[in-house]
């Protein structure tokens, strides 16, 4: 319908003006169109994960476009959708956590607003039927794999030796999961074995598993 071709027109500039650079993307965001993103962020909700998917593709451009749509408020909508408790809306918030995890500057924001915590939480193994967590569980173990690709030591450091994912991981590869997320867990496992401290801990899992 129309407002759709609008919505798309007005995302493809914005990613324009990112994709071009900060100064751009600081034009193009004056002081009207902040106040029209944050007000979409404030409607319905189909209208606010519009918001929230422009604001994550722009900041993902780069770290400064990220430390721009930051200091405009821009990203603060993803964390109310991600925490309002609707697991759909969740899934979606949590996509959209996988494009700001390809920018550097991602982890330190997600990190500082406790989300990865909250994302690890989510990838225990629980045999319990709870089909909307299976249903989020693969989103999850990629955005964790993108984090650790792209968030540098200070990734690496958070989640192999404080949130403890090789070890949190294991019960999914070794249970007998649905095709998505074992292969989701095979792709945070290469992530985890990428970086030096992940692949010394994955070998002294496989060492444990083979000790009589």
């Amino acid at each position: 319908d129309r407002s759709l071709k609008v919505s798309q027109s007005a995302f493809a500039f914005f990613d324009a003006a990112a994709t071009a650079g900060v100064n751009q993307l600081c034009t193009a965001l004056d002081l009207p169109t902040v106040e029209a993103l944050l007000a979409h962020g404030a409607r319905a909700e189909e209208l606010r994960l519009r918001a929230a998917a422009l604001a994550a593709e722009m900041g993902a451009k780069g770290d400064a476009q990220f430390a721009l749509c930051v200091e405009l408020g821009l990203l603060e909508p993803l964390l109310e959708l991600w925490r309002e408790g609707d697991p759909l809306v969740q899934l979606n918030a949590i996509e959209l956590f996988s494009t700001l995890a390809s920018c550097a500057s991602g982890f330190e924001w997600l990190r500082g607003a406790n989300v990865t915590h909250e994302l690890c939480g989510l990838i225990d193994w629980r045999d319990d039927g709870d089909m909307l967590a299976a249903l989020q569980r693969p989103a999850v173990l990629h955005c964790l794999a993108g984090l650790l690709e792209s968030g540098g030591d200070a990734a690496t450091a958070t989640l192999l030796r404080d949130e403890r994912i090789v070890e949190r991981i294991w019960p999914l590869l070794e249970a007998s999961t649905a095709a998505g997320e074992h292969s989701a867990s095979l792709a945070l496992l290469r992530a985890v074995g990428s970086t030096p401290d992940g692949a010394a801990q994955v070998l002294g899992r496989g060492v444990e598993r083979v000790r009589p």
